[in-house]
């Protein structure tokens, strides 16, 4: 039987909240600003899955995430207080996981994360792409 890969991409605009531990420390501000960010990330990310036509992906799974940033100005970097580019993936992953258009993300098998610059805030954002391959006898 042959198999098909699919996939599902979207674009998040603005910047997200990177992945916090939300043990004992949720209710910090951190980790409820993480919180509030992840209410916001389902509901971006299963409206583009229902526009795809799609309730979940298959397992095995795969995520690429392309974050950008615009410099700061004083320095010309990316600023530190980004996140770290694991825990920005993470947050997508979560996400993904918490919106049920992913299995749980034990079967997510690649994982491929960038952080970009671009010129200005207004370009801000999370590219991202999920990957899956189906055989044809599944739908």
């Amino acid at each position: 039987m042959a198999a098909n890969r699919r996939s599902v991409t979207g674009w998040i605009q603005g910047r997200i909240v990177p992945h916090v531990r939300v043990g004992r420390e949720r209710w910090t501000p951190r980790a409820k600003r993480y919180r509030a960010d992840q209410d916001r990330l389902e509901v971006l990310l299963r409206e583009a899955f229902d526009l795809a036509g799609v309730q979940q992906t298959g397992a095995p799974w795969a995520l690429r995430v392309w974050a950008t940033f615009a410099p700061a100005k004083s320095t010309g970097q990316i600023p530190r207080t980004c996140g770290d580019v694991d825990n920005i993936a993470k947050s997508v992953a979560d996400a993904l996981q918490r919106s049920g258009c992913t299995p749980d993300d034990c079967h997510m098998h690649r994982l491929e994360a960038r952080k970009l610059r671009v010129p200005t805030r207004d370009r801000e954002g999370v590219e991202w792409a999920v990957y899956w391959t189906e055989d044809e006898g599944d739908a």
